[in-house]
C-alpha cells in the first residue's frame, strides 16, 4: 500500500523490523499507542510538597498566647501588683516626711515603671493629708507647710503633661486672689499648692486683684467658690467691695466665699458676709472640700 497515507509503525518487539498497522481504541477513529512489551510503564516518584508558610493571624495567635500564659505564671501578676504599690507608698512617705530632693526621681520612676499618673498623684495627695494632720497636731509648722507645697508644686510640674485635664481638677474648682490693694501672697501660694495637691483646680489672680476681674473669672471658669486674701487691715473694705461685685453680677447665690489672711477673724467673716474664715492652709482645703465636694 505505497504512496496511501502515512508509513504503518515498526511492529512491537526486539526485532521491529516489520511494519503493522496501527490499532483501533475503544472509540472509533482514534488511535492508540502501543509501547514496546520490554518498556515497563512506570510513574516517577514525585518529591512532597514543601508544607504552606504560616499565616500571619496563627503568628500572632501563638505570640499572644505564649505572653498570656507568661503572665499566668504562679506571682507575676502579684509581684508586679506589689512592686507597684511600694513605689506608690514610698512616694507618699517622701511626701510626708518633706524629702524634697527625692520626690522628682521617685515620680519619674514610678511613671517609667507603668503607675498611671493619677496614682501617683493619688500618692502625692496622700502625702500631703498626712502633713496637714501633722501641722494639726503641731508637730510640723508653718515652714513645713510652705516646704511642703513646694514638693507638691515640682512634683506637679512632672505629673501634670501626662494628666488629663480632669485628674487635676477633680474636686473642683476654686478661684484665689489677694484683694485690690494688698499685694502678699506667701499664704495665698500655700494655699493654692495645698489646693492642687489635694485635688482642686485652682484659678490663681494673682495679687492686687480688683473685683471686677475676680467676677469675670468666676463666669468664664463657672466655679463655685471663692478664695480671697487679706493681710492688711485698712484692705479689709476691699473684701465688702468683692461681696458686693458679686451681688450685682448675680454670682453670690451660686459661689461661696472664704477668706484668709492675718487680719481676718469669724467676726470680720460675718461682717463681710462671706460664707468661712480660713486660720491656716489645712483649714482652707477642709473649707473647699465642705464648699464643693459631696
Amino acid at each position: 500500500m505505497e504512496g496511501h497515507g502515512p508509513p504503518w509503525p515498526k511492529a512491537p518487539g526486539p526485532d521491529a523490523t516489520e511494519r503493522v498497522p496501527p490499532k483501533k481504541g475503544p472509540w472509533r477513529g482514534t488511535l492508540v499507542s502501543w509501547p514496546a512489551p520490554d518498556v515497563p510503564m512506570t510513574t516517577q516518584p514525585q518529591p512532597p510538597s514543601p508544607a504552606p508558610p504560616p499565616r500571619a493571624f496563627d503568628l500572632a495567635r501563638e505570640s499572644v498566647l505564649e505572653c498570656v500564659a507568661k503572665l499566668q505564671r504562679p506571682g507575676t501578676i502579684e509581684e508586679r501588683r506589689r512592686r507597684m504599690e511600694d513605689r506608690i507608698a514610698r512616694i507618699t512617705e517622701a511626701t510626708t516626711g518633706l524629702e524634697m530632693e527625692r520626690i522628682p526621681s521617685l515620680v519619674e520612676e514610678a511613671l517609667q515603671a507603668g503607675v498611671q499618673p493619677f496614682e501617683v498623684l493619688g500618692a502625692l495627695s496622700a502625702g500631703m493629708v498626712k502633713v496637714g494632720d501633722l501641722f494639726s497636731e503641731g508637730k510640723y509648722y508653718l515652714v513645713d507647710l510652705v516646704l511642703a507645697g513646694q514638693i507638691m508644686k515640682e512634683a506637679l510640674e512632672i505629673l501634670e503633661p501626662r494628666l488629663a485635664v480632669e485628674s487635676l481638677g477633680g474636686k473642683g474648682t476654686v478661684v484665689l486672689g489677694t484683694v485690690k490693694g494688698d499685694v502678699h501672697d506667701i499664704g495665698k501660694n500655700l494655699v493654692a499648692n495645698m489646693l492642687r495637691g489635694c485635688g482642686f483646680r485652682v484659678i490663681d489672680l494673682g495679687v492686687d486683684v480688683p473685683p471686677e476681674k475676680i467676677v469675670e473669672a468666676l463666669k468664664t471658669s463657672g466655679a463655685r467658690a471663692l478664695g480671697l486674701s487679706v493681710l492688711l487691715t485698712p484692705m479689709v473694705q476691699s473684701v465688702a467691695d468683692t461681696v458686693s461685685a458679686l451681688k450685682a453680677a448675680g454670682l453670690r447665690e451660686r459661689v461661696k466665699i472664704a477668706i484668709g489672711g492675718a487680719c481676718t477673724t469669724p467676726e470680720l467673716g460675718r461682717r463681710m458676709g462671706v460664707d468661712a474664715v480660713g486660720r491656716d492652709p489645712i483649714e482652707a482645703v477642709r473649707i473647699f472640700e465642705s464648699f464643693l465636694v459631696e
